[in-house]
This record gives C-alpha cells, structure tokens and sequence, in this order.
C-alpha cells in the first residue's frame, strides 16, 4: 500500500499546486473565471467599429486596441452585415 501511495505523491502535488495558482487568480480579481468572449472581445472592438463610422471612417485598422489585424477583413465583427 505504500508504493502506492508514493506514486500517487506527485499527482497530489501536483493537483495541489494547481490548486494554489487557481486559488491565486480567483483572489486577484474573482471575475477572471466568468469573463467571456463578448466581454474581452466583441464589445470593445464593437465600440471601436461604432466611433469610426459615426466619424465618418470605414474601420480598416484601429490603433486604439492591440489587435493588430485587419478589422474590416475579419468576419466575426460584422461590418458587411446589414442588420
């Protein structure tokens, strides 16, 4: 019984230390875990979209965010939808 146990010791330590760095997190800031694409993602880059066309521009790029891509190219944002 105890050589099995001694090979389940790092399994332990390591879910322990897993643990630990979740626990971490969650203490940082309790919001990392619920946090969601539309949040991070899609809503930033939406007012991105929205304050170049009510300035008259066509959002090719933004330097106001680090995406660093193509925002006119990228399906996902939606600006050849119409609705």
């Amino acid at each position: 019984m105890t050589e099995k146990l001694r090979q389940l010791r790092p399994l332990g330590l390591a879910l322990a230390g897993v643990f630990v760095v979740l626990s971490f997190i969650y203490g940082v800031d309790h919001r990392f875990f619920f946090l969601n694409d539309r949040q991070i993602q899609y809503f930033p880059y939406g007012l991105v979209i929205r304050d170049a066309l009510l300035r008259g521009e066509f959002p090719f790029v933004s330097i106001r965010t680090f995406f660093g891509g193509a925002l006119w190219l990228d399906p996902q944002y939606g600006l050849y939808n119409p609705l």
